[in-house]
């Protein structure tokens, strides 16, 4: 099996000797002995120490099951069923307050706000059409029923 070596640098000449690999442990006397920027890492090995740490923590990996269901009704409520806006809206209320009462942090909480929200949009569409509905079919009923003058 043949090793890629990269052709060498302008002005660098290559030894007949094995070339040392860049990637194995450094060794204590190949060490530079330094301090200061860039000295090498007594508790790492290596010269840049170790990476930094984010201050806020592990991010949040689990997902809340019902986030997505909430999210597909919420949508399906604006545009084809309103009667899936409260579904949408009592759904979305209790998975969110089981995902504020868990330890970690979920990380499909918009998803569970949005659906939630359109669930609640949803909602008001369907009593606005139920109220349309009630006073046109009234105002059609009086109508037919009044005697013609």
């Amino acid at each position: 099996m043949h090793r890629f070596e990269p052709p060498p640098l302008p002005g660098e000449h290559r030894s007949a000797a094995e070339p040392t690999d860049p990637y194995a442990t450094p060794t204590s006397s190949s060490t530079p002995q330094a301090s200061g920027y860039g000295a090498p890492s007594q508790a790492y090995g290596y010269d840049y120490g170790a990476a930094p740490q984010a201050a806020w923590g592990t991010p949040a990996l689990n997902n809340h099951p019902r986030g997505t269901t909430v999210l597909v009704l919420g949508i399906l409520s604006l545009v084809l069923l309103p009667l899936l806006g409260p579904v949408a809206w009592v759904m979305g209320r209790s998975a969110l307050k089981e995902a504020d009462a868990s330890p970690q942090p979920v990380s499909n909480r918009s998803s569970l706000v949005a659906g939630m929200v359109m669930g609640i949009i949803g909602t008001v569409l369907l009593v606005l059409g139920t109220l349309i509905f009630v006073v046109f079919f009234f105002a059609i009923v009086t109508m037919s029923a009044a005697p013609v003058v």
